[in-house]
């Protein structure tokens, strides 16, 4: 719904996020060995669930879910496609163990865990710090089937009522470009925080810092 936020408070959203992703890039050069840049676009807040959660399809399409927990609760969620796995393997590992499946699939799947640590890691940071929110990731898990399963799966875990956040984001490896789904499912205290923050001058000036 688009009554949730103002203009103002949007992008006061979207730029708090694109500051995590900017750090986690950095981390995530680890595992690339070349520069990584990752940027959000296309925000959306709503609190309705009747509708598609994503829009990722393919015969395997992979979730990476993280519990938020503290003060701001809720879950967040990284949704791949198949071919957007492959691209990370690719990126991430040799040819001495792309050409093994079985090694290939178990080090894919640490990769992707730890990958998800870092980026949910670098934007609840962000939250917390600039909301002044005591908040926290709780454990990623790992979780792969088809479109349907996915959002079966989704659904099981969100509670009704909470915000959900959409986005998608440009990862970008050398030449490669990669484009994750997001989708965070966060309680009230998101809302309540984001339009707190807007209302004090002096944590404008602190954003633009952190810029």
């Amino acid at each position: 719904m688009n009554n949730i936020f103002n203009n103002l408070e949007l992008d006061l959203a979207t730029e708090i996020i694109n500051i995590g992703l900017a750090k986690a890039a950095d981390s995530l050069s680890f595992f690339t060995q070349e520069k990584v840049l990752i940027r959000s676009k296309d925000l959306v807040i709503s609190n309705s669930y009747d509708k598609e959660l994503f829009t990722k399809s393919s015969a395997q399409v992979t979730i990476l879910s993280t519990q938020i927990r503290g003060e701001m609760n809720g879950y967040c969620y990284l949704i791949f496609n198949q071919q957007e796995v492959e691209q990370l393997e690719q990126i991430s590992f040799p040819a001495s163990i792309i050409d093994k499946p079985n090694q290939l699939a178990e080090m894919s799947k640490a990769m992707l865990m730890e990958a998800d640590n870092i980026i949910t890691a670098a934007v609840v940071t962000q939250f917390s710090n600039l909301f002044k929110i005591d908040m926290h990731g709780y454990v990623p898990e790992f979780f792969r089937g088809n479109k349907k399963e996915v959002d079966s799966y989704i659904r099981e875990h969100i509670i009704e009522g909470n915000y959900i956040l959409h986005f998608n984001t440009a990862l970008f490896s050398g030449e490669r470009k990669i484009s994750p789904e997001f989708l965070w499912c966060l309680d009230e205290t998101f809302v309540k925080a984001v339009k707190k923050f807007v209302k004090e001058d002096v944590n404008m000036i602190k954003l633009q810092e952190e810029i």
